[in-house]
C-alpha cells in the first residue's frame, strides 16, 4: 500500500467520523469496562503504559472500506488528537483470525496527536491482530505491536489493545 494514498485516505476519514471522546491519561492503568450494552464501540490500548481511548464511549472505535479489499480499524481520541489506526487487505470483511504486520497487507501506526507516527508494517516494526467476533454491524477483537517512527527510528509500545468497532460501509 503506498503510503501517501493510504495517510490521505486516513485524513478523510478522519474529517467524515469525528464524534469520539478521549479520556484521562493514567500512566499504567488501562480503563475498566463497565458492562458493555451492544451499541457500544471502542478501541482502547496502552501506548507506553498509558491509557487510549475510553472503553465506555459509545463511539469509540469504527471500521471503514478503504476501496478494493482494505479496511481500515480506527479509533481516535478527539480532545489530544491522538490515534491508533490499523489497516488490513480481507476479501471477506466477515473474516476473523490472527494476522500479523507480515500478513494481509496489515499495517499498524500511532499518530500522538502531533506530527510524530509509528508505524509498524512489512518493512519495519512488528504487530499482531486478532479479529475474534465479525457481525454486519461490527468487527471485535485485539492488537499490540511496536511501531518506529522513520524518522529518528524511536519505537513505541502499543499493548493490551482492545476494540469493538462499529462497521460504516
Amino acid at each position: 500500500m503506498k503510503n501517501s494514498v493510504t495517510f490521505l485516505m486516513l485524513i478523510f476519514s478522519l474529517s467524515a467520523f469525528s464524534v469520539f471522546t478521549s479520556c484521562g491519561k493514567e500512566k499504567g492503568k488501562k480503563p475498566s469496562k463497565e458492562e458493555e450494552p451492544s451499541e457500544k464501540y471502542f478501541l482502547t490500548a496502552l501506548v507506553d503504559g498509558v491509557s487510549f481511548g475510553d472503553p465506555n464511549d459509545t463511539n469509540g472505535g469504527s471500521m471503514h472500506k478503504q476501496g478494493g479489499t482494505t479496511y481500515l480499524i480506527l479509533g481516535l481520541e478527539e480532545n489530544s488528537g491522538r490515534q491508533i489506526y490499523m489497516l488490513i487487505d480481507l476479501t471477506d470483511p466477515s473474516t476473523t483470525g490472527t494476522f500479523t504486520s507480515m500478513s494481509n497487507g496489515v499495517e499498524f501506526r500511532y499518530a500522538d496527536g502531533s506530527i510524530n507516527l509509528w508505524v509498524a508494517d512489512e518493512s519495519s516494526g512488528s504487530g499482531t491482530l486478532t479479529i475474534t467476533e465479525s457481525t454486519s454491524d461490527y468487527v471485535k477483537g485485539t492488537f499490540s505491536f511496536t511501531g518506529v517512527d522513520s524518522s529518528d527510528n524511536s519505537t513505541v509500545q502499543v499493548t493490551q489493545g482492545e476494540f469493538k468497532a462499529k462497521k460504516l460501509f
